[in-house]
């Protein structure tokens, strides 16, 4: 990965018969980018709603994310990003016993809007 990593709306496939067929990114996996100690920042499609567990975990150089439409954030998935000193988060956010789990590690500055 590189140090700034962006997540598209949209992924084009080859259907190997010479046509394309653009698909929708509606989500990343789980631990998709935990330890990654190169990425800075990072923008999620606007089709993405769930920042899943542990997907940042570890990203110690980790400064910035943007996103537009997250509802629920998850388990340790900001958990030692030592750089992310703040994040905005939409009040629409699912807030469950293990929200406060999500940023373990840091001294962060949570926004809520």
């Amino acid at each position: 990965t590189g140090k700034h990593v962006h997540i598209p709306d949209y992924v084009m496939v080859d259907n190997d018969d010479g046509t394309i067929t653009p698909i929708k990114v509606t989500g990343i996996k789980e631990g998709l980018f935990a330890n990654d100690s190169e990425i800075e920042s990072v923008r999620l499609g606007r089709y993405i709603t769930e920042i899943p567990d542990n997907a940042f975990s570890g990203c110690t150089s980790l400064k910035f994310v943007d996103y537009e439409k997250i509802s629920k954030i998850g388990t340790k998935a900001f958990e030692n990003c030592t750089s992310l000193k703040k994040i905005n988060i939409p009040s629409n956010v699912t807030s469950t016993s293990t929200f406060s789990n999500s940023f373990n590690g840091i001294a962060l500055t949570v926004f809520k809007f």
